[in-house]
C-alpha cells in the first residue's frame, strides 16, 4: 500500500507497534475482538484494525501517551472525531480500516 510506505514502513524511522506487544501505544475497546498494528514516523501514524467480529461493531480507540491531532479514515476517506483522546471508528462483519493520523 502506498500510505504504508509512504510512512517509510520497513526502515529504521519508523516504528511499528503491535498489538500483542506491551509496549503498544493503544488501548481498544472491545479489544478481543479488534486487533491492531501502529505505523510512526515522527508526527505521522497509521493504525492499521483488523475485526475478528461476525457482526459490525464501533471500536473505541484511545493511545496511552499519544495526543491525537487529526485523524482520518482510508476506506471511505473521512475525518474522525476525536473526542477526549478517543475516536470511535466503525468496522463490518469481518473488517478494516486504515486511519492517518497525527500525534504528538
Amino acid at each position: 500500500n502506498n500510505i504504508v510506505h509512504a510512512i517509510g514502513f520497513g526502515t529504521a524511522n519508523c516504528k511499528v507497534y503491535d498489538y500483542w506487544k506491551k509496549d503498544s501505544p493503544v488501548e481498544i475497546h472491545p479489544k478481543h475482538l479488534v486487533k491492531n498494528i501502529v505505523l510512526r514516523n515522527g508526527n505521522k501514524a497509521i493504525l492499521i484494525l483488523a475485526s475478528w467480529s461476525e457482526t459490525a461493531l464501533t471500536a473505541k480507540i484511545r493511545f496511552k501517551d499519544w495526543e491525537i491531532i487529526s485523524a482520518k479514515s482510508t476506506y471511505p476517506a473521512a475525518e474522525i472525531p476525536v473526542k477526549n483522546g478517543v475516536m470511535e471508528v466503525k468496522l463490518g462483519k469481518y473488517g478494516m480500516q486504515l486511519i492517518q493520523m497525527e500525534v504528538k
